[in-house]
């Protein structure tokens, strides 16, 4: 008597888990355009904050741009898009040696523009992240 109660209920239990399974990863699956746009959303920011200290000259400007390009960083990493190690040497410089970026975020602002203006091109933005990674170390 008691294994024919034993299979229904694991019958049941099993179909439970694959709900719960299928539920999660549907959620999961769908969460990437979120990241995306926050990845978009960091890029737009990073260009507005670097902007404002190019007219401004406000500290806190180039400070909270250096966290939006992080964040758009981070976003990047999560999408496991390529040009990684550009940028996070890019932001390394923005956050390590701000006197350098400082004195060329026209050129910051302009690489932004590009990624900003082709946000779904995920190899436009690797090339872009390599182009802003020269010109922070090398100066070119």
């Amino acid at each position: 008597m008691k294994q024919k109660v034993i299979w229904p209920v694991l019958s049941l239990a099993l179909a439970a888990v694959c709900v719960v399974l299928l539920v999660l990863w549907q959620g999961e699956k769908n969460r990437a355009p979120e990241i995306d746009d926050l990845r978009l959303y960091g890029m737009e920011e990073a260009h507005a904050r670097f902007s404002d200290y190019l007219r401004l000259g406000d500290e806190g400007d180039y400070w909270y741009g250096a966290a939006e390009f992080q964040t758009m960083v981070n976003c990047a990493r999560a999408e496991n898009l390529g040009g990684m190690t550009d940028a996070n040497a890019a932001a390394g410089v923005l956050m390590f040696n701000p006197e350098l970026a400082q004195s060329r975020l026209g050129d910051v602002c302009a690489i932004l523009e590009t990624c900003i203006a082709q946000p779904d091109n995920t190899a436009q933005w690797a090339v872009s992240m390599n182009e802003l990674r020269h010109l922070l170390e090398e100066g070119n």
